[in-house]
C-alpha cells in the first residue's frame, strides 16, 4: 500500500456517523475470522490494519487504514460508537434472558447467539476504545497538568501516572537474596510481601544518553547502558576541540532504572527482582 496520511473525522467529509467505511472494516475482521478459524472478537484489530498484506486480504477499506483519533470532534465520534455499543449489548442481554426464562432446556442455543451478536460490538469496543486510550495519552503529554482528562459529550477518557517501583519477577530468587540481605522481611512461608521489599530496595533512574553543551560552545551525544555521570560544572573532554571544558546544558534523550538497596548499591542480576517503569494509562468513561 502506498503511504497515505493519517486525518481525523473532520477531514473525511463524505463520510457520517454511519459512514459505510466502519462498516466494511467490521465485515473485513469477520472474513479475517473466518478464514482463521476464530470469534471476530478475538481479531487483532491494531494488527490487522497495520499489516498491509493481511488487510488487503480480508479487504479493510483505505478509510479505516488512515483514519485515526487525532482531534475532539473524532475523539467525540468515537465515544459515540463506544456508547451505541455498550447500549446494544446491554439490549441484547436483556433480549437473551428473557427468551432463556421459558426455555431452560435451549440455554446453550441462546447463549451462542448471545455471543455472535456481541462479538461485533466488542470488536467496535476494542477498535474505538484503543484509539481513544492513545489520543488521551498523547493529549496529556501537551500539558500534564490541564490534559489529565478529556472530556466530551459521551464521556471521558481519564488518564493515570505511575512512577517507576520495583517488582517482583520471581520470587524464588528474591527470598533467597533476602534471607541473606534483608531476612526480617523474609515470611515464614517463606516469602517476601511487595511492601516490605520497597521499604529496603528502592529505585534508581539512570541517564543512559544525553546531549550535552560545553563551555566551548560544542554540542556532543553521548551514551552509556550502565548510566552517564554528567554534572553541570564538571571537567568534560571535548572530542571536537580536543581540549577539556565544563559541562554546561544537559538535555536528556533516554532513561533507565534499576533497583538499589537503601545505601544505593545496585541489586545483582537474577535475584528476582526489577523495576516497573511505570508510565501513563488512559481510560475511557461513558457518561
Amino acid at each position: 500500500m502506498a503511504d497515505t496520511q493519517l486525518v481525523a473525522f473532520d477531514d473525511l467529509e463524505d463520510e457520517t456517523p454511519d459512514d459505510e467505511w466502519f462498516r466494511e472494516l467490521l465485515g473485513a475482521a469477520q472474513r479475517w475470522a473466518d478464514a482463521a478459524g476464530t470469534s471476530v472478537d478475538h481479531v487483532d484489530m491494531a494488527g490487522l490494519i497495520a499489516n498491509d498484506e493481511s488487510a488487503d486480504a480480508a479487504g479493510v477499506p483505505e478509510a479505516a487504514r488512515r483514519w485515526q483519533v487525532l482531534d475532539r470532534p473524532s475523539a467525540e465520534w468515537a465515544l459515540g460508537k463506544l456508547r451505541d455499543a455498550a447500549t446494544r449489548q446491554l439490549q441484547l442481554e436483556v433480549e437473551a434472558q428473557t427468551m432463556a426464562a421459558p426455555y431452560t432446556l435451549r440455554i446453550d442455543r441462546i447463549h451462542a447467539w448471545l455471543q455472535g451478536e456481541l462479538a461485533p460490538l466488542r470488536v467496535t469496543e476494542a477498535f474505538m476504545g484503543s484509539q481513544l486510550e492513545r489520543y488521551a495519552i498523547e493529549r496529556r503529554k501537551e500539558d500534564e497538568k490541564r490534559n489529565k482528562t478529556t472530556k466530551l459529550p459521551s464521556g471521558e477518557v481519564r488518564t493515570t501516572s505511575s512512577a517507576p517501583r520495583v517488582v517482583i519477577v520471581d520470587q524464588a530468587a528474591v527470598v533467597q537474596w533476602a534471607e541473606r540481605n534483608a531476612p526480617d522481611i523474609v515470611r515464614r512461608e517463606p516469602k517476601v510481601l511487595l511492601g516490605d521489599l520497597r521499604q529496603r530496595v528502592s529505585v534508581e533512574r539512570l541517564i543512559t544518553a544525553a546531549r550535552v553543551t560545553l563551555s566551548c560552545g560544542c554540542v556532543h551525544e553521548t551514551s552509556s547502558p550502565s548510566g552517564l555521570d554528567l554534572v553541570v560544572g564538571s571537567e568534560y573532554h571535548c572530542e571536537t576541540c580536543a581540549e577539556a571544558a565544563l559541562l554546561g546544558r544537559v538535555e536528556t534523550l533516554a532513561v533507565s532504572y534499576r533497583p538499589v538497596t537503601v545505601t544505593g548499591e545496585p541489586l545483582p542480576l537474577g535475584i528476582g527482582v526489577d523495576v516497573d517503569p511505570g508510565g501513563v494509562d488512559a481510560k475511557v468513561v461513558l457518561t
